[in-house]
């Protein structure tokens, strides 16, 4: 099995295009990144209340 390696730049896109973890397969080496990155790490702790702010901004039936 072939392990995904992914830089800041892509660990970024992952973290503000939508929730994370999303499901996908790439989850796992975003959480890999994150574990070694500090930089990224503080992001994505950043990001979280965001997100969850987001989502209870937006009710179901509008997010379809």
């Amino acid at each position: 099995m072939k392990r995904l390696l992914l830089n800041c730049d892509q660990v970024f896109e992952v973290l503000t295009r939508g929730p994370f973890p999303s499901g996908d397969p790439q989850d796992e080496a975003v959480e890999r990144h994150l574990r070694a990155c500090h930089e990224c790490r503080q992001l994505a702790e950043a990001l979280r209340p965001a997100v969850a702010m987001m989502h209870e901004a937006v009710s179901s039936d509008e997010a379809e």
